[in-house]
């Protein structure tokens, strides 16, 4: 198996975009562009693609971060969503800040791993965004990387490393930055920041201070 490769601007084409919505109906992986780094793609309801993900990267059984088409997804994907999950999906959605939340018991447990809740972005990408909305539904975004290595920061790169392993790649060039999304979980109050990234903590806690 070796990958077929997309090469794209700043948005794709109507049927490039239907050949990387019929690839991950298809139960296949890609890797994409995000806000921050490449990421690895998949429907997040096929148990045996996400298992395909977790094994490329050789990580255990944490769970994965998925992205929604738009805010209403929300609803869809958690029966609790609190105050600080508004605020925060409200100021700074489309971005690289990713949402833990109560998740519903809709998802493989190979996705979510043992915890009870998930994390969720709606991305900033232009191309994330057409690929999620076209889909119709959340697809799995973790970086493009081997556990513990540093994530692909162009599709050249990411192509290197696991054109064999997955289904197709699509190469916009060098990402514009090297931070992941920022992980928060808001189903505690406090929230907890679990990782920092693009997104600063002063950020956030002064939005949810009523600061910024």
């Amino acid at each position: 198996m070796s990958a077929k490769i997309i090469n794209a601007e700043k948005d794709l084409s109507e049927k490039q975009l239907l050949i990387v919505t019929d690839t991950l109906r298809d139960g296949g992986v890609i890797i994409y562009p995000t806000e921050t780094v490449y990421g690895f793609g998949c429907d997040a309801f096929n148990a045996e693609s996400v298992q395909r993900i977790r094994k490329i990267k050789g990580r255990d059984n944490s769970p994965f971060l998925i992205l929604i088409p738009d805010f209403s997804w929300i609803r869809k994907i958690s029966d609790r969503i609190t105050e600080s999950a508004e605020i925060l999906s409200r100021n700074l959605w489309p971005g690289p800040l990713t949402l833990i939340v109560d998740a519903k018991p809709v998802f493989p447990e190979v996705l979510t791993g043992r915890s009870l809740g998930i994390g969720i972005r709606v991305s900033s990408s232009e191309i994330s965004n057409q690929i999620v909305r076209k889909f119709g539904g959340p697809i799995v975004s973790t970086s493009a990387n081997m556990t513990g290595k540093k994530p692909a920061l162009s599709g050249a790169d990411a192509a290197v490393l696991f054109q064999d392993q997955t289904d197709l790649i699509i190469d916009t060039g060098k990402s514009s930055k090297n931070l992941p999304s920022t992980v928060v979980d808001t189903r505690q109050y406090p929230p907890v920041i679990i990782r920092e990234g693009a997104v600063p903590s002063e950020k956030i806690f002064g939005i949810l201070s009523g600061k910024e």
